[in-house]
């Protein structure tokens, strides 16, 4: 537990999102001859420790002559080095497929047409929420984010978005991830719209 000096010695650890530094003591492992410090202790300090790194480097467990780790699980004291604890974060998996629909563009002639508008409106209320539904940031699960359209008739009748995988912490998911989802809305409602434009330019000349 002690250093040779007989004083107590710490490792230095930090949390790279915060730099908060935390100093946990070491223990001396007897047969191994070595001042390791605890996993344990490590997640004490730590909420939901995933690994130790020191720069770029992993700090692996320690290992018995058979390359097998030792329970309980521990790392070997650096002195001088403050280690980093990445910590584990949630990740949330976001498409955008065939659960967000938009309404395909009437043909011309097509006694549809007139309720064209109607349909893009409601799709495009449709979409927004799906896009707050984003705000949210939960941390304690690992479930995907699915965005349902309100019944089978209206995907019938609809054309889909890519389906577009993002895979994110839920600080990347906040500020990238709904980004990249209206951009990708943006870039169909565009199109969208030059086609209504188009459609109704050959009403107005009929």
């Amino acid at each position: 537990m002690n250093n040779e000096s007989g004083k107590q010695s710490y490792q230095a650890f930090r949390n790279p999102a915060t730099l908060k530094v935390t100093n946990i003591p070491t223990v001396m492992d007897s047969k191994a001859g070595k001042s390791i410090i605890l996993w344990r202790d490590i997640q004490a300090g730590f909420k939901n420790a995933d690994s130790i790194r020191n720069g770029e480097f992993l700090v692996p467990f320690m290992i018995d002559e058979n390359l097998e780790q030792v329970f309980p699980l521990r790392i070997v004291h650096q002195p001088g080095i403050v280690l980093d604890v990445f910590v584990e974060t949630t990740k949330q998996n976001i498409f955008i497929g065939e659960d967000v629909c938009l309404p395909q563009i009437p043909s011309e002639g097509n006694e549809e047409s007139k309720d064209y508008d109607d349909q893009l409106n409601e799709s495009v209320y449709s979409l927004d929420i799906a896009v707050a539904s984003l705000d949210i940031a939960d941390n304690t699960t690992n479930r995907p984010i699915v965005v349902y359209p309100r019944t089978n008739s209206e995907a019938s009748h609809s054309s889909v978005l890519p389906r577009i995988p993002l895979h994110s912490t839920p600080l990347q998911t906040l500020m990238s991830g709904q980004a990249i989802i209206k951009q990708s809305i943006d870039q169909h409602f565009d199109r969208l719209q030059t086609e209504m434009d188009k459609n109704k330019d050959l009403q107005h000349q009929m």
